[in-house]
């Protein structure tokens, strides 16, 4: 349904209508430099719009400007804007360009147990976990979902297929289970990513290799054969990840070392179907199913 065949929400004595408008009008100032888009999302404390940024040389990026629309909301604005400070510079995680303070601009589970506190103009760089026996903050997103990205960066592993990052800070906190927690919201998002549905991983338990797994659903003994193009590797990866005993899962220090070797060993040549994992056919399905997708 588009918006013109339904009244607009109001928030208080504004619509979002009326928020868009204003919004508009400050960006059309400087027309020259960027370009209003239409509204992303809405939540219950607030409105996300797509802004296109004209760069030198005929070049643009995508942006995205929030705003909130109630007490609560702005208090979660703030709570986003600290810790998106501290989480710059994690290749997995949104940048903050700029917020309402700082009016002149100037995989992700790891970067949120040891964030980079980066500069506003440091470079990303790939999260890593330190040698020197740092201890990881239990920082917990608490609301994780995903925003796509575009490949490239300088980072081999998104050389072809674009990041997903982190996104809606709003919730984060300091938590007791804060690496666990955001595991189990990144594991869920792959598998539904995988089985391209909803999928509830809890609903059947079997035994996998001397451990009870909660995988069922990926694993040939269960429901695998519905994903026949599924790499073993990934189905062993999830199938340890989400052990039914906490203590057979396996550690973010591992997650990261598979993923890392992955990254660096795993070509066309590991899969039965060769032609259709080189970086050729990769970057023609994701132009046309995510570049080109239809909105």
């Amino acid at each position: 349904m588009s918006r013109s065949s339904s009244a607009p929400a109001a928030y208080g004595n504004k619509s979002t209508a009326d928020i868009e408008a204003e919004l508009r009008s400050h960006f059309a100032v400087q027309h020259h430099k960027f370009v209003f888009g239409e509204l992303l999302g809405r939540g219950a404390f607030g409105l996300a719009f797509s802004i296109i940024e004209k760069l030198s040389h005929n070049r643009t990026r995508r942006l995205v400007v929030k705003r909130s629309l109630k007490p609560r909301g702005e208090d979660d604005l703030r709570n986003e804007i600290e810790w998106l400070k501290t989480l710059r510079g994690a290749e997995h995680v949104v940048r903050l360009l700029a917020s309402h303070d700082e009016p002149h601009p100037t995989t992700a589970c790891v970067g949120l147990a040891y964030p980079p506190n980066g500069g506003e103009d440091d470079p990303n760089q790939l999260e890593t976990i330190p040698g020197d026996g740092t201890q990881p903050r239990r920082t917990e997103h608490a609301d994780l979902s995903a925003a796509n990205s575009t490949a490239g960066g300088g980072f081999q592993e998104h050389d072809v297929i674009p990041p997903l990052k982190f996104i809606d800070f709003g919730r984060t906190r300091e938590g007791f289970k804060g690496i666990p927690d955001n595991i189990r919201g990144i594991l869920r998002i792959m598998v539904n990513l995988i089985a391209r549905k909803e999928v509830r991983i809890s609903a059947w338990i079997t035994e996998y290799q001397g451990f009870e797994t909660r995988a069922t659903e990926f694993l040939h003994h269960g429901n695998g054969a519905n994903y026949p193009t599924l790499d073993d590797e990934i189905r062993d990866f999830l199938a340890r990840c989400l052990a039914w005993e906490e203590s057979d899962r396996m550690s973010l220090q591992d997650m990261l070392r598979i993923a890392e070797n992955a990254v660096r060993t795993k070509t066309a040549a590991a899969y039965p179907d060769a032609t259709g994992e080189t970086d050729e056919a990769i970057r023609e399905l994701v132009q046309q199913f995510i570049y080109n997708a239809d909105t």
